[in-house]
């Protein structure tokens, strides 16, 4: 008797050699135009994987702006750790 076969994904491999799975269609149907049918389906163009993010910098030094967490009263920084909701 022989074992169940998992079912196969498919993949490609993108520039950089990584192997990623195939996007989904968002839509699928048929286009009709009088006698012909053709199959159309719809893809996103975007993937989350190939997002690109941007830093802020200061236009005269060309340093990276950081957000800190700063106490409102005394102006310091308040360590990850030290935040509470309330």
């Amino acid at each position: 008797m022989s074992e169940p076969v998992a079912p196969v994904r498919l993949v490609r491999a993108d520039r950089t050699g990584v192997l990623r799975t195939w996007p989904r269609a968002n839509w699928k149907g048929f286009l009709r135009l009088s006698l012909v049918t053709c199959p159309v389906a719809l893809y996103p163009a975007t993937s989350e994987s190939e997002k690109i993010s941007f830093n802020q910098l200061n236009r005269q030094t060309g340093h990276r702006i950081k957000y800190l967490k700063v106490d409102a009263d005394t102006g310091g920084e308040v360590p990850n750790e030290d935040i509470v909701k309330g």
